[in-house]
């Protein structure tokens, strides 16, 4: 039996024009009453300008049984507090850099009913005013 991919779904929020050092929210997957078994997290980021310091955006996510109680705040977070699930170096100003994780892994293996996929901008400059963004799509094994 095949694997089956959920749709290419983008993600609510986004982290332009956000400051280094700074915490944005792209949004949270909601996986209802039948979760799938994995889900991939697609982010996409841009320095507005060249990028000195760490010159990376961190991918972190966290966990809600609710709905309403996250493992802790996206704005000022506390980052013991979340479950870092990727690195996007930033090394210049030319492109928009993109990778994807698989977030299932960082949960112990399973996915809480809800996720917010949050970003923090270490890059040392803030990010571009466009185009940084983030999408996910589930899997479930056959």
């Amino acid at each position: 039996m095949a694997n089956s991919y959920g749709t290419h779904t983008a993600l609510s929020g986004n982290a332009n024009s956000l400051a280094s050092g700074g915490f944005a929210s792209l949004g949270v997957i909601d996986f209802g009453a039948t979760p799938p078994h994995l889900c991939w997290v697609h982010v996409t980021a841009q320095a507005g300008s060249t990028p000195s310091a760490n010159k990376a955006v961190y991918i972190y996510a966290r966990s809600s049984l609710d709905g309403t109680n996250y493992s802790d705040s996206g704005a000022t977070a506390n980052e013991l507090n979340l479950r870092r699930i990727g690195t996007i170096s930033l090394t210049d100003t030319s492109a928009h850099t993109s990778a994807a994780w698989e977030i299932a892994s960082a949960f112990g293996g399973g996915l809480p009913p809800k996720v917010e996929i949050v970003v923090k901008n270490d890059c040392g400059v803030a990010l571009a005013a466009s185009g940084n963004t983030g999408a996910y799509r589930t899997e479930t094994l056959g």
